[in-house]
């Protein structure tokens, strides 16, 4: 198990999730951002008392999840 926990800390090394935290920020300028982003942003979005939380995938994550499993 030590090898298996190695190697999921170098991927994440390798390929993190990117994370910007931004305060004062009004719930005005929150929703105009949300407009911005539209419905099919690969984006997260957290926004409470003035602090918004962007959070973008890593590129692992976003490719996995369109890989087709054919059996």
């Amino acid at each position: 198990m030590v090898l298996l926990n190695d190697l999921t800390n170098r991927i994440a090394l390798d390929d993190p999730e990117e994370r910007r935290v931004l305060s004062r920020v009004s719930w005005e300028q929150y929703e105009a951002l949300l407009v911005d982003m539209g419905d099919r942003s690969t984006y997260r979005v957290h926004f409470l008392d003035g602090v918004l939380e962007i959070l973008a995938p890593s590129r692992n994550h976003e490719s996995s999840k369109t890989q087709v499993i054919c059996s």
